[in-house]
């Protein structure tokens, strides 16, 4: 894995597609740069995370956690614990070298797309067509990039800044490179669907092979009652269900209290759990900022 520091000239290269159910749809035989995937945090009585069994969209329908938060979303409002807890938080796998510290040598960097990804779309969607080259194996680009590292208690992490594409084309590597295992479809370790439900639902005692039963949680089978309602698109849920913000919380002496909300959203608010970046927010400010607003 790549350890993130505060400046790092990054070389991104390519993997070949293997088969065909590449996320992107990305033809097999072809190359590309990154591999989309989803986790879910938070799962079965050990807290486990686990890769998302849906390649692009939590309203797909091969993921059974999917399935079963599915119809939470229609009052996302009353179901809030549950879904900002196991909801699919949508992830990205890049293969990349460290000019200044790895040599040739090929790492991984698993990493968020808001953190990361949705910054690099949009630099490259507004250069020149040149820079959607940056991951061949001749003349690609050498990325330089600068990371913020954010703080919340005694947890630490990166968010990109900002990112230059070098003017000039970098040594060519050779596609020998990449090790024969850098396979994304066969790195990300993907339970069978049965499997993942019963942890979720925590219908086995996981840590026991399976053999005793494990109570539901009574708050996830409140949450889960009621009819199964029509699916719809996350844009469409998110645009019905936004509201109108609260004010900002007030000290005892009537003076606003400082923003605790790392991204400068508003805190504690009816709508924030909205935003783009809301998705990554750490557990606990997360649980904080829902408390907050009343929720």
């Amino acid at each position: 894995m790549l350890d993130l520091r505060k400046r790092m000239p990054l070389d991104f290269l390519a993997y070949t597609v293997n088969n065909n159910s590449n996320p992107l749809d990305v033809p097999k035989g072809e190359t590309w740069y990154r591999y989309p995937f989803g986790v879910h945090k938070n799962i079965g009585v050990l807290n486990k995370t686990y890769v998302c069994l849906n390649p692009t969209s939590p309203f797909e329908t091969k993921c059974p956690i999917c399935n079963q938060l599915a119809p939470l979303w229609q009052n996302k409002i009353a179901n809030k614990e549950i879904l900002d807890n196991n909801k699919r938080k949508a992830r990205d796998l890049f293969f990349v070298i460290d000019r200044d510290e790895d040599g040739d040598k090929v790492r991984l960097l698993d990493i968020s797309f808001h953190m990361f990804t949705k910054q690099l779309l949009i630099e490259i969607g507004e250069g020149n067509e040149r820079l959607g080259d940056f991951f061949e194996f001749k003349e690609g680009i050498t990325l330089n990039t600068r990371w913020e590292q954010k703080t919340y208690n005694k947890g630490e992490y990166f968010e990109i800044s900002r990112i230059d594409f070098e003017t000039e084309s970098r040594e060519d590597y050779s596609e020998d490179i990449m090790p024969a295992e850098y396979d994304p479809e066969k790195m990300l370790i993907k339970l069978p669907a049965e499997q993942l439900e019963k942890i979720f639902l925590e219908v086995d005692d996981v840590s026991s092979g399976g053999e005793e039963k494990e109570e539901k949680t009574s708050s996830r089978k409140e949450k889960e009652k009621g009819p199964e309602k029509k699916k719809k698109k996350e844009e469409e849920l998110e645009e019905e269900l936004e509201e109108e913000e609260k004010p900002k919380g007030r000290s005892r002496d009537g003076k606003e209290e400082k923003n605790k909300c790392p991204e400068g959203y508003k805190f504690g608010t009816d709508d924030c759990d909205t935003k783009p970046k809301c998705a990554d927010c750490p557990q606990d400010l997360w649980n904080e900022c829902m408390n907050a607003a009343g929720k």
